[in-house]
């Protein structure tokens, strides 16, 4: 059968062409019309159907994905942070609190049922967060910054040393881009939680207790007094950074004050002079003249030692035209008075004559002997007297200068030592006289006293790369004998080698107990142990100072310039030097680290 189509006519009838002949078919078109509107009504209809399901299945997943992005990112949210920042808290310096704890940790300590360790189990939760992202209709307005940075976050943790690295970053930029999102945040019950946060002690803290300096000092123009007991006194002499300060702390205290009066114009050699008693102004030398710290100057000349008591008397000692004088002020009245040597004869007098509180101590030539000589400097007459013989000394580096006596005192009990070359020795006076030298079998060791006993600390070996084959030691004497500690560095950083002192390690005496601290490879902050020093392998680290924050964020550098550890007998000063200026960290016995507070 064929089919034609006509031309249309003037009236628009359309005439349909048929082998069998041919009608007009105005009332067929009709009808065709009526049928063609039922079909098209059916297929309007059918079309709405099918576009209302398009669209509920479009809702529907757009819903899932809207689903995913919000689960994905309270999975990360729970897993690298614990829960969201709070308002102004970088989230950046909470990750770095936490690392601080991970690094502590073995592998199999950093997981967490069977998750996997932190942060790397958390790169998951970034991946599936960039990829929900890409499946909703977020993706096409404000998504792609957020599934950019989540992508980025996800690589740096997916690391297997990413628990160390610096991720501030990265992590900063996601939750940033996540708060612009608008993501709401939901709790998670199925997301292990990251490690405890470390909270030590920063810049930022430090800066609320006051500075011992407000500019960054080099400890090399900090001075201290030789002679310890119950308080940590020193002087700060930097002429070029115009700092010069007289320091006091003690176990509940502080006083750092700039000199004043004749003192301030002194040249340049500031040094604590002498021992104190407790409560006693210090008392500060300057080139030829001894001062009050106060400022008043006491005496020109230039003191050999010097005892301050309470009540502002001071006792110095000098090198005088008939061998060695003393001469005491008070209120502005000096009086001399000449000490008695006999057959005795002190060879090198600004070496070897000393104050130690109330005795004078001195290393002299009894006829062909080097000996140990000592005098009470209560009553009218004061005449060394010989302790006992000193072997003879071993070698000594040709023009030194240092001096050769120095002491300690503890429980009443006084301990002087003699050095020789590289030979030591110990005396105590006690019960109202001096012991027999006793001989040390190690040599320069820092001298402490506890109990009323000695105790000499010494880090032996090297730093940086070499620090794992460092010893530390520690010595503890009675007026008999002497019983040696020792401990390898290696073993401190079992399982942490990461974490070995980039710094010399410092080494004081608290309440006697061995205090090491130490700044702890590149990330690990600053860190101590107490503890008897056979047994600190087996002590936790307490993580004390974070030097790579300030100002609330993490920051490239260390905040840690310098470091220097000073001891008295119940506490001992951890000294940090610091962009900010010099700050102090107070440790006691209970092992807490506070800020030095002015």
């Amino acid at each position: 059968m064929g089919f034609f189509k006509g031309n249309e006519t003037d009236s628009g009838a359309k005439t349909q062409i048929y082998l069998g002949g041919s009608k007009t078919v105005l009332g067929f078109a009709n009808q065709a019309q009526q049928r063609k509107r039922v079909v098209f009504i059916g297929l309007g209809i059918g079309s709405v159907v099918i576009a209302v399901a398009a669209l509920g299945v479009m809702k529907y997943r757009e819903a899932q994905a809207a689903r995913r992005v919000v689960e994905s990112y309270a999975s990360l949210t729970q897993c690298l942070l614990g829960d969201a920042p709070q308002p102004g808290e970088a989230p950046s310096l909470r990750v770095r609190r936490m690392q601080l704890t991970a690094l502590t940790q073995f592998e199999v300590a950093r997981a967490a049922d069977k998750a996997g360790p932190w942060p790397d189990r958390c790169a998951k939760y970034g991946y599936g967060l960039h990829e929900s992202i890409g499946d909703s209709s977020i993706a096409e307005t404000k998504g792609k910054p957020l599934a950019d940075a989540a992508k980025a976050l996800a690589s740096a943790l997916d690391q297997k040393d990413g628990f160390w690295r610096d991720a501030s970053a990265v992590v900063d930029a996601a939750f940033a881009e996540a708060a612009k999102a608008g993501i709401l945040l939901e709790p998670r019950s199925d997301v292990p939680p990251p490690p405890e946060r470390a909270r030590p002690l920063d810049v930022d803290a430090l800066a609320k207790s006051g500075a011992l300096t407000e500019k960054p000092i080099s400890l090399t123009d900090l001075h201290v007094q030789s002679a310890s007991r119950g308080e940590v006194r020193f002087v700060i002499d930097d002429a070029k950074g115009d700092t010069r300060r007289v320091c006091t702390i003690t176990a509940d205290a502080a006083r750092c004050a700039p000199v004043a009066g004749a003192l301030a114009a002194a040249k340049p050699g500031l040094r604590p002079l002498g021992t104190h008693d407790d409560g006693a102004e210090p008392l500060v030398a300057s080139g030829e003249s001894a001062y009050a710290s106060t400022g008043a100057k006491l005496l020109d000349g230039s003191p050999l030692g010097a005892q301050s008591t309470t009540g502002g008397r001071a006792t110095l000692l000098f090198e005088g035209a008939r061998g060695l004088e003393l001469r005491q002020v008070t209120s502005g009245t000096v009086t001399t008075t000449t000490v008695g040597l006999g057959a005795l004869k002190v060879a090198e007098p600004k070496r070897d004559a000393r104050i130690l509180w109330d005795q004078l101590v001195a290393i002299v030539q009894n006829g062909k002997e080097t000996s140990l000589a000592a005098s009470s400097l209560v009553g009218p007459s004061p005449k060394l007297e010989v302790v006992g013989a000193l072997p003879k000394a071993g070698s000594e580096r040709s023009g030194s200068s240092e001096a050769r006596i120095d002491g300690c005192q503890s429980n009443g009990i006084t301990v002087a030592r003699a050095r020789l070359g590289r030979d030591e020795y110990l005396s105590f006076f006690t019960k109202g006289s001096w012991t027999a030298p006793l001989k040390l079998s190690r040599y320069g060791a820092a001298l402490h006293c506890h109990a009323g006993q000695a105790v000499l600390l010494q880090v032996e070996g090297g730093t940086g790369e070499a620090s794992l084959d460092a010893t530390l030691s520690r010595q503890q004497c009675s007026p008999t004998e002497c019983r040696v500690t020792t401990l390898a560095t290696r073993e401190l950083y079992v399982g942490e080698v990461g974490l070995a002192s980039s710094t010399p390690i410092a080494l004081g005496n608290v309440d006697g107990k061995a205090l090491v601290a130490w700044q702890s490879g590149q990330r690990g902050g600053l860190r101590m142990r107490l503890g008897a020093l056979d047994k600190l392998a087996g002590v936790p680290d307490v993580i004390v100072f974070d030097d790579l924050v300030q100002h609330g964020k993490v920051v490239d550098g260390s905040t840690i310039l310098d470091l220097r550890m000073l001891s008295a007998e119940r506490f001992a000063v951890l000294l940090v030097v610091t962009p900010a200026g010099l700050r102090g960290l107070r440790v006691g016995g209970d092992g807490k680290a506070l800020p030095v507070t002015l």
